[in-house]
């Protein structure tokens, strides 16, 4: 199976937190880690004598436990690299130190912890696979970087639905023939609009703005 390599060329700059139940953790927030078993899931018997257990797991058993986990990442416009909590990466994974890497920034001000740089394979359910450098940092969620991802010869486009990665100018020729409700140039990593924000009391008369920015769906 061919590995795309669309997001793998550029050092990498968060998951909805595991909740302790979550299978993929195995119940302690954690992949790959194994929870105790409760009292409800063994005989009295068992509870009572306890069955002799190896001092460590077989290799094998390592291996299968920790090499691959499910992982949710947010494609965020507002990150300037690809990033990963170290909960999120499987146990097998090298993370290394890089001696150069920058902090960074949260929306907060506040700076985030930085551990090192990992690099994973990231498969989808239809079996198309992508490999990605990651910044290995103090994130509540696994991120990517949209403005690393089109650095990579790629394109992203986002609907209701969802958002889909393609190669570099295939909205090229559509995006020449609709009109642009809004634009938010690149500057750096992050895409920023300008805008004035207006009363709209003061807006003038005939004045229709357009309604894209609403309420929107919950989040």
């Amino acid at each position: 199976m061919p590995v795309e390599k669309g997001f793998t060329d550029f050092p990498t700059a968060n998951s909805t937190p595991k909740s302790p139940m979550d299978p993929t953790t195995g119940g302690q927030g954690r992949p790959g880690s194994h929870g105790a078993a409760h009292a409800g899931d063994v005989s009295t018997e068992e509870m009572l004598i306890a069955p002799l257990e190896y001092a460590d797991p077989e290799p094998g058993e390592i291996m299968t436990a920790t090499r691959r986990v499910k992982m949710y990442v947010a494609a965020d416009t507002g990150a300037v690299d690809h990033c990963v909590g170290p909960r999120d990466l499987p146990e097998s994974v090298l993370v290394k130190k890089n001696p150069n890497q920058r902090g960074l920034i949260g929306a907060k001000g506040d700076g985030i912890d930085c551990y090192g740089f990992a690099n994973v394979n990231l498969e989808q359910a239809d079996g198309h696979m992508i490999n990605s450098n990651v910044l290995v940092a103090d994130v509540c969620r696994p991120l990517h970087s949209i403005s690393k991802v089109c650095d990579n010869n790629h394109d992203m486009i986002f609907t209701k639905k969802g958002g889909v990665v393609v190669q570099a100018g295939v909205f090229d020729k559509l995006l020449a023939t609709v009109k642009h409700v809004a634009t938010y140039p690149r500057r750096g990593g992050l895409y920023v609009g300008e805008f004035d924000c207006i009363d709209p009391g003061e807006c003038p008369d005939g004045a229709k703005p357009s309604g894209f920015a609403g309420q929107g769906a919950s989040r």
